[in-house]
Parts: C-alpha cells; sequence; structure tokens
C-alpha cells in the first residue's frame, strides 16, 4: 500500500492511545499507554523530537489552548498528568 503525499508514518511508544494538537505550536502529543509517556511529534517534521513521563498507563488526552497545556489520564495510576506544551513537562498530577 502507497502512503498518500502529505502523509506519514511516525514510529511512537507501545500502545499509542489518543491524542492532542496543539496547532500554534505545531506539536502532537500522543501517550503511550504500555510506556507511561507521551510522545512529542513535530508536525513540520513528523518526527518525535521528545518523550514525557507521566503516570501509570497513559491513555486519551485533551488540549486546552487557552492555559497551553494538555490533559492525559493515567488509568491505572488513577490520575490526571496536566503537561505544559511551552516547556513539554508535567506541571501538575490531579487525584
Amino acid at each position: 500500500m502507497r502512503t498518500p503525499i502529505g502523509h506519514a508514518t511516525v514510529p511512537v511508544g507501545q500502545n499509542p492511545m489518543g491524542i492532542a494538537y496543539d496547532s500554534s505550536k505545531g506539536e502532537v502529543f500522543v501517550p503511550n499507554y504500555f510506556e507511561d509517556m507521551v510522545s512529542v511529534i513535530s508536525d513540520a517534521t513528523n518526527t518525535v523530537i521528545g518523550t514525557i513521563a507521566v503516570g501509570s498507563e497513559s491513555g486519551g488526552t485533551a488540549y486546552d489552548p487557552a492555559q497551553g497545556e494538555v490533559f492525559g489520564t493515567d488509568a491505572n495510576s488513577s490520575t490526571v498528568s496536566v503537561i505544559s506544551d511551552a516547556a513539554d513537562i508535567v506541571v501538575a498530577t490531579v487525584p
């Protein structure tokens, strides 16, 4: 199967679960369920530009453009990781 023009496959961690997109920075956040991390992808280069350690069994994500934060569920930890998209780090963990 051929990849359509303008599309790419970007390898991330094991069992990616969900996606959040920051259009102002051109970054995509993908939680990797079995690796307890979120991959950060540049939409300009279609490459992983960083990873962020989060709680156990990371899953669904949502992006808040007003606050510049990504919220990710951590199923096994029963928490939500709050990620700053400016620094690409966890700034809070909410039970």
